[in-house]
């Protein structure tokens, strides 16, 4: 029987059905093809949105809950400031909440004139947005709010056959209490940050990686898969 897999996370993980990507390997789809994946992925969100997602399939087990058992969870953590304000119209408009404030406002002509219009539809919330993250947000809690979630996922593990944390803009190790955390064995954070820059220069490429990073990207998962070995983002080509 093949293993069966969860996977959340944002656009580096959503099974993508736009044309312009569309029919190009990708290894969301490859692990579709050997294995028994559901994926809950939505561009643009959030770790708290997907978190929800995650405990709302959770809560659909609560009366067989062993059968979660057979399931190897994948979640990638996506950016801190991507939260989902109750005013937001969509999951996919986390994305651009922390663009609203001071610092970010001048780059609104470099984008395309779709997302401009997005982002003028939430300027009405341009104060309330620019106190959040000045003063809450990028004040001390970046890196505190990273670990809760970090720490949420540790604790449901246990319900899991395994569970695989993989940083998207975070490489945990810099964290101040990476060294000091046991984790444990049926979990495992990956090691080093997908970033953004392991694309090539086509930008269409599905889920913002090049063709030979899907391919090796696919490979780490399923090694891991098979042994439990935590995979090695670092492994990955980066391109300038």
């Amino acid at each position: 029987m093949a293993e069966q897999i969860w996977l959340f996370g944002d656009s580096f993980v959503e099974k993508w059905q736009d044309p312009e990507v569309n029919g190009k390997p990708a290894w969301p789809i490859m692990l579709e093809k050997k294995f028994n994946v559901s994926n809950f992925g939505k561009s643009g969100s959030g770790p708290d949105f997907q978190l929800d997602v995650l405990y709302k399939e959770i809560e659909k087990h609560k009366h067989n809950i062993e059968d979660l058992k057979n399931i190897n969870l994948i979640f990638f953590i996506s950016h801190n400031s991507r939260i989902d304000f109750s005013f937001l119209a969509s999951e996919h408009h986390q994305v651009y909440a922390a663009k609203l404030i001071d610092g970010y406002k001048q780059t609104w002509k470099d984008e395309t004139p779709e997302v401009q219009k997005i982002m003028r539809k939430y300027s009405k919330h341009y104060e309330f947005l620019n106190n959040f993250y000045r003063y809450y947000y990028f004040h001390q809690n970046y890196e505190i709010d990273f670990w809760k979630r970090v720490s949420l996922l540790k604790d449901i593990t246990q319900l899991f056959k395994k569970v695989m944390v993989v940083p998207i803009f975070d490489d945990i190790q810099e964290h101040r209490l990476y060294s000091m955390v046991k984790n444990p064995k049926n979990f495992c954070i990956a090691e080093g940050s997908i970033g953004i820059n392991l694309h090539s220069p086509n930008f269409s490429d599905p889920n913002h990686l090049s063709e030979e990073n899907h391919y090796e990207l696919y490979a780490l998962i399923k090694r891991w898969l098979k042994t439990g070995k935590t995979i090695n983002l670092q492994l990955l080509t980066k391109y300038t």
